[in-house]
């Protein structure tokens, strides 16, 4: 027999939902992380060769994680989509593809931590010759001030 269960935070009971997906009624805790609660999204549309767009900022000089990514291109001989972080100084790749002989759509989610440093801001650009693609991203921002360059680099 269950036992009627209620999580308590602060004194205050924790959210609950009625499941649905099978016959009959339950209550079902629901649990998040306020990350995956607080995650945000953007998408660009690229068409010129080497311009770099802003996909993702950060608050001032807290920091960006992103949690997927989306990548697609139309095949272009010679041709790749560009994922990094940059803070205007310093960049660190963070995916490409290639689509010299074939158009592609790669879906990414991350189960680690793919986060920038202090004010580094996700960007994106078609390298090899305009055409186009697309990119979407899901991301959150952090509210605390992220780490400089030179100790993000040393602890990846």
């Amino acid at each position: 027999m269950a036992t009627p269960t209620v999580l308590y935070s602060e004194g205050k009971p924790l959210h609950t939902t009625e499941c649905t997906i099978l016959p009959g009624k339950e209550l079902v805790l629901c649990v998040t992380t306020p990350e995956k609660a607080r995650s945000v999204f953007n998408n660009v549309a690229l068409t010129t060769n080497g311009t770099y767009v802003k996909i993702a900022t950060p608050f001032g000089d807290s920091t960006i994680e992103v949690t997927d990514l989306i990548i697609s291109g139309d095949e272009k001989a010679g041709g790749s989509v560009v994922v990094r972080f940059n803070d205007g100084t310093n960049t660190a790749l963070v995916h490409t593809i290639y689509v010299a002989s074939r158009a592609a759509t790669v879906p990414m989610h991350f189960v680690g931590k793919v986060e920038g440093w202090k004010a580094a801001y996700l960007e994106t650009a078609v390298v090899g010759d305009s055409f186009a693609a697309n990119v979407t991203a899901v991301y959150i921002k952090k509210a605390v001030t992220g780490k400089t360059y030179a100790k993000w680099n040393a602890e990846r």
